[in-house]
């Protein structure tokens, strides 16, 4: 028998389907898993989305510095988003750190 999936990888790596990163985040939540989402690429694009307050309030976000700075600009990712940025190799700790993982 398998053991439930604790903690969920949401892996969003581009801007073109910005409305399934909350709901999925949501049904997960709902489900009793930790979520963990990584934005990299254009997926950081998210960030100026009016539902990225919601996505943080979930579980964990965190972002690609070099995605950030080249999508958002070096003022916007200083500014408003010390928090979360991290190295590109911290993808690579998510994926070891959960057991189902999605991409967007």
């Amino acid at each position: 028998m398998r053991a439930p999936v604790k903690n969920l990888g949401i892996f969003i790596t581009s801007d073109r389907f910005p409305e399934y990163a909350l709901p999925l985040a949501q049904a997960a939540s709902r489900r009793g898993l930790m979520v963990r989402v990584h934005l990299t690429g254009p997926g950081v694009r998210l960030v100026q989305e009016a539902g990225f307050e919601q996505l943080a309030a979930l579980g964990a976000v965190s972002i690609c510095r070099e995605s950030a700075t080249r999508f958002l600009g070096v003022d916007y990712i200083e500014n408003l988003l010390p928090g979360l940025l991290v190295p590109p190799h911290h993808m690579a700790w998510i994926i070891q750190a959960c057991e189902r993982h999605l991409f967007i």
